[in-house]
C-alpha cells in the first residue's frame, strides 16, 4: 500500500502540474510538438524515459482491483504504450497530436487536472 500511496502523491502533483499547463499554455504546445517531433534524439530519448516509467510501474504495480490504485497501474500502461507509439510510429504519434484543437488541449488540461486531484487526494488524504 506504500507504493500506492507514494506513486499517488508522485503522480497527483505531476499530472496536476502538466494539466494546468496544458489550460494556460496551450498556445505553446504546438511550438513545442514541432520542435520534440522535428529532433529524432529527444523523441527517441523521451520514448525511452516513457517505456521506462511505464515499465517500472507496469512491473511493481500491476494492481487490478477497482479501486483508485488502478488508476496507478493505467499511467503505467498508458506510459508504456505511449513510449511503443513515440519510438515505433512517431508520425502516427505527430499526426495525431497535430489535430488537437485549443479547445481539445484545454480539455485533456481539465481531464488531466481531475486525475491529478484525485490522486493527491488519495495520496496524501486518504
Amino acid at each position: 500500500m506504500f507504493l500506492s500511496v507514494f506513486l499517488a502523491q508522485l503522480f497527483g502533483i505531476y499530472l496536476l502540474i502538466t494539466g494546468l499547463y496544458y489550460i494556460l499554455r496551450y498556445d505553446q504546445i504546438e511550438e513545442v510538438l514541432t520542435d520534440f517531433y522535428s529532433s529524432p534524439a529527444l523523441r527517441v530519448t523521451s520514448a525511452v524515459i516513457s517505456l521506462l516509467i511505464g515499465l517500472i510501474i507496469i512491473l511493481s504495480h500491476s494492481v487490478w482491483v477497482l479501486n483508485w490504485p488502478l488508476l496507478i497501474t493505467l499511467i503505467g500502461y498508458l506510459s508504456f504504450a505511449k513510449g511503443i507509439l513515440n519510438l515505433f510510429y512517431p508520425e502516427l504519434a505527430r499526426d495525431w497530436y497535430g489535430k488537437m484543437s485549443p479547445t481539445i488541449l484545454k480539455s485533456i488540461g481539465w481531464i488531466t487536472m481531475v486525475f491529478g486531484a484525485v490522486l493527491i487526494y488519495c495520496g496524501f488524504i486518504l
